[in-house]
């Protein structure tokens, strides 16, 4: 997998430079992209506050408003909670790949017809408008986006450390955590699951409980997630002092959980038993206080 990913990013990279170099004095350097997408209101929230976009897995465009909204139908299933989002996205050709590296790659693509534009991983724009719209009968909310240049923009150069600076333990943990960013959950569930039947260590154990934890709270199967992280729990609690701040934010994690299945006294309760740990295990000025 990892091999995979790199070589897509590099041949990525390749089709850049190749297209810029093609590109004439005539040939306008910037074009317009799509993506539809069905999301939950809580995502399109976060968005709603504007500033910097990443997307963390390779992000399919098209130059095709048409293709997108098609996309944006398919996942609107009947009684779905979920919203309508199009991604109007104006990108400057002439940016350096090193930085946001994209290329068209219809010549390579299955579907020819998508008028497919391709960017690499942890791609970041930034929200400057949005706008309730409609297509015959599908609403949706239309957010416009520039691609961002991190030579030019402090904001985005500190996201990009913030984001490298995430990726971190041993070679499988690292590869873990890569998968979950690229929306790979299940090859990511069938990697802890390896990592779980070959831990050497209740340590290794509560890290594959905690992580297979956040992959289906992820997926929206709650019972499911409460499982795996009171398993991590409960071997935290065995190795680890009274109110380390490791348990802190295990109870937390519990109580969001709780929260998402609207089951709000048990999410209070767990979310009091972490605000006790942390009174106990932190700074009185702590930012987690």
């Amino acid at each position: 997998m990892g091999i995979f990913i790199r070589d897509l990013h590099r041949n990525i990279e390749k089709l850049h430079a190749k297209q810029t170099n093609e590109m004439s004095d005539g040939t306008t350097k910037e074009i317009m992209v799509y993506r539809g997408k069905a999301m939950t209101q809580e995502d399109f929230n976060k968005i709603k506050q504007g500033g910097l976009l990443s997307f963390n897995n390779f992000l399919s465009t098209s130059t095709d408003r048409t293709v997108a909204i098609g996309f944006i139908q398919e996942g609107l299933e009947p009684n779905s909670k979920k919203i309508g989002v199009l991604f109007k996205m104006n990108i400057d050709r002439s940016i350096s790949s090193s930085s946001a590296p994209f290329a068209l790659i219809n010549e390579h693509s299955y579907f020819k017809k998508e008028n497919e534009i391709l960017f690499s991983m942890h791609t970041v724009f930034r929200v400057h408008q949005i706008e309730e719209k409609k297509h015959d009968e599908i609403k949706f909310w239309r957010v416009k986006l520039t691609l961002t240049n991190a030579n030019d923009d402090q904001q985005l150069s500190t996201l990009i450390k913030r984001i490298r600076q995430e990726i971190t333990g041993t070679g499988w943990q690292q590869m873990g955590t890569l998968l979950r960013k690229l929306g790979e959950n299940k090859k990511a569930e069938q990697l802890y699951n390896m990592l779980l039947n070959e831990a050497s260590n209740e340590n290794d154990e509560s890290y594959c409980y905690h992580c297979l934890g956040m992959i289906k709270n992820g997926l929206g199967q709650y019972n499911e997630a409460i499982k795996f992280y009171q398993k991590s729990l409960d071997i935290k609690v065995k190795t680890l002092p009274p109110n380390d701040p490791v348990l802190a934010s295990s109870y937390n994690n519990i109580g969001l959980v709780y929260y998402n299945m609207g089951e709000y006294s048990k999410a209070l309760s767990s979310h009091k038993r972490s605000l006790e740990i942390k009174k106990i295990a932190l700074p009185p000025n702590h930012p987690d206080l």
